[in-house]
């Protein structure tokens, strides 16, 4: 007799809790101690996040693991349950101790590539945890292998990791289209699973992790020893040692949250929480800020993020640098514009002024149109002309912008009432994450110029901190909306400074016997390593232009 049942429940291709449709976003953990889970798990809450990735299961972390869901459960979080690809038979071990936890999300069970028989292991261990639950979700992350029909068939959700653009990344592949063809392939023409994010890196990738570019890990070596031993892949950094976590930039975060929530993506984990909590000044916080920016935006637009559908229908949104697409919820379509300008370590220019979306969608009803951005939604003038379509006068795009196009005008003003409600605490990240920004840019760009490799732009740094002056005196006013532009404004003006010393760097000379060099060549945060290990390699070089 199965005593336990779940409160989330897959309808196809949605998930839902107690009955109302659920978007999964949340942090993982990975090295906070145990004393620490009640105090973790009440900053993830209060930010906006709906969930929080488990560190490995196995027997030596049962009574952590308890704890975890404990702390989760006070403050609302569901727990997703992450095995240890080391425990063998793990499946049943995870069913017959966390069933009956209300807040358990899902069991994530391990991929592993390099073993030929992982579907068999998956297939196994999933029908060893239906033996004991029949009611919580089950599912592994998509690996690099073409998964076969069968594995297809047995999962509740469909998920993959987001690549990183990182030192060790060439292009960055779009994970909602990839999933969207797995669906695809498995259930035509519709998709019929949800389709989630396993991992939206803010920090260091795996292949950066194995590259020797590091020199100094401070949150790595400040994690207590017996969290070390219970990920022996980190105690390596003794031997292979690092100096950054070398993350994406908030940019790169938003515009690939964008990319999938735009292929209907139902769920994303960040990996991970302790990579956005280090020291100063690469601490962090300014990932950290734009993802909780994204879990308000998630939040106010639930209905559509969590149950809406793409649409299918001719748009464009006018630039050459500007991507659209539709979702569709009721009679409602929410347009998502984002920037594709992206660049080795930073984002591309992603500030565009007067933009204009054409939409042709298959109602000719007549519609109203609100634009849907922090800090305040308001109308967007809307023509049509006499083939039905539609042009939308968006305005200004700074890497993203939402649209609403909507019959009445009920719904506008109901979200637009969200987003004034969720403005203080939006704005107050929004200053937290250019000042820890300005830390860094201003760090990197000392280090450069202290090698006469700075880019000299001291008027640029100079517009940024008078942003951060300007935005936290509007803070302190509580004028959210003048501090939250303000915010954006000064991250726009450290955008343009990093794409001008990534530039430099990519056409400074690379030493063939020096693959560590080109790879430092690629990363933001490497730049001043690189310049300096140009002092150490061989004077024979040759010069590449890209």
């Amino acid at each position: 007799m199965h005593a336990a049942s779940s409160r989330l429940m897959v309808d196809r291709c949605v998930v839902r809790v107690d009955g109302r449709p659920f978007f999964t976003f949340g942090p993982r953990l990975l090295l906070t101690p145990p004393d620490r889970y009640r105090e973790a798990c009440k900053n993830i809450a209060e930010v906006g996040f709906t969930v929080i990735g488990s560190p490995p299961a196995s027997p030596g972390t049962l009574p952590a693991l308890h704890l975890l869901f404990d702390a989760a459960e006070e403050v609302g979080l569901f727990v997703i349950l992450m095995a240890d690809p080391r425990l063998p038979r793990h499946g049943r071990y995870l069913a017959e101790h966390f069933r009956h936890r209300v807040n358990l999300h899902s069991y994530c069970l391990p991929w592993d590539d390099s073993r030929e028989d992982m579907e068999a292991v998956y297939l196994r261990e999933r029908q060893e945890i239906r033996a004991a639950d029949l009611f919580h979700p089950v599912w592994a992350p998509l690996g690099k292998l073409r998964p076969g029909p069968q594995w297809l068939r047995s999962m509740d959700l469909y998920a993959g990791p987001q690549a990183p653009w990182a030192a060790s990344a060439e292009v960055a592949p779009s994970l909602g289209e990839r999933l969207a063809e797995v669906a695809r392939i498995c259930r035509p023409p519709t998709v019929a699973r949800p389709l989630f994010c396993s991992s939206l890196p803010v920090a260091v990738s795996d292949e950066d992790r194995r590259a020797g570019l590091y020199e100094f890990d401070p949150a790595v070596r400040a994690a207590p020893r017996e969290a070390l031993s219970l990920f022996p892949a980190y105690t390596i950094y003794d031997e292979e040692p690092r100096a950054d976590w070398l993350a994406p930039e908030p940019a790169l975060l938003r515009l690939r949250a964008f990319d999938m929530l735009s292929h209907g993506l139902r769920g994303m984990l960040l990996d991970f929480y302790e990579a956005m909590l280090g020291p100063a000044p690469h601490d962090g916080q300014d990932r950290f800020s734009e993802g909780v920016i994204l879990a308000q935006e998630i939040a106010v637009l639930r209905d559509f993020f969590a149950e809406g559908n793409p649409e299918m229908c001719l748009i464009e949104p006018g630039h050459p640098k500007l991507r659209a697409a539709v979702l569709r919820h009721g009679e409602d379509h929410l347009i998502l514009v984002r920037a594709v300008g992206e660049e080795d370590g930073v984002a591309g220019e992603c500030y565009f002024q007067r933009t204009e979306v054409d939409v042709r969608p298959e109602s000719s009803r007549a519609w109203n149109c609100w634009r849907l951005d922090f800090p305040s939604a308001h109308p967007v003038h809307v023509v049509q002309d006499a083939h039905k379509a539609l042009r939308l006068r968006c305005g200004t795009v700074d890497m993203t912008a939402i649209l609403l196009l909507t019959p009445g005008k009920q719904r506008a003003e109901e979200l637009a009432a969200a987003i004034e409600a969720r403005l203080p605490q939006v704005a107050r990240y929004a200053v937290w994450g250019l000042r820890s920004q300005l830390a860094k840019v201003e760090l990197i760009e000392g280090q450069l110029a202290e090698a006469n490799c700075g880019v000299r732009q001291a008027e640029t740094l100079t517009r940024a901190r008078e942003a951060l002056a300007a935005a936290a005196g509007a803070l302190a006013k509580n004028e959210f909306g003048t501090a939250f532009e303000r915010s954006r404004g000064g991250q726009r003006e450290l955008r343009q400074l990093m794409r001008v010393q990534v530039a430099r760097a990519r056409v400074e000379p690379l030493y063939g016997d020096s693959e560590k060099r080109v790879q430092q060549r690629r990363s933001y945060f490497l730049l001043p390593a690189f310049y300096r290990e140009r002092q150490r390699t061989p004077e024979t070089a040759y010069l590449e232009f890209t």
